[in-house]
């Protein structure tokens, strides 16, 4: 039986999965018409900074690490869109 930190990890991964999933697809489906405009520096932003707050609610908000969620976050969401994208 998972305890419930275990359980919350499990959860915020999965989330965090979620997100960049999501981000994948809506890339795709613009890459795949041609009058599709790309995403905004506002919409990865907010792509970042959920993915940075799963991260953060993965360790338990434990402070002194939202650089570090930040630029892990960060180098995640672009990794996906350069994926999505080609």
């Amino acid at each position: 039986m998972k305890s419930r930190g275990e359980s919350r990890a499990v959860n915020t991964i999965e989330k965090r999965e979620q997100i960049i999933e999501t981000a994948q697809t809506s890339l795709r489906e613009r890459a795949g018409k041609a009058a599709a405009p790309p995403l905004t520096a506002d919409e990865i932003r907010q792509m970042i900074e959920e993915a940075a707050y799963y991260l953060a609610e993965q360790r338990g908000f434990e402070p002194g690490h939202e650089l570090d969620d930040w630029l892990l976050a960060e180098a995640q969401v672009l990794d996906s869109i350069a994926e999505a994208v080609g």
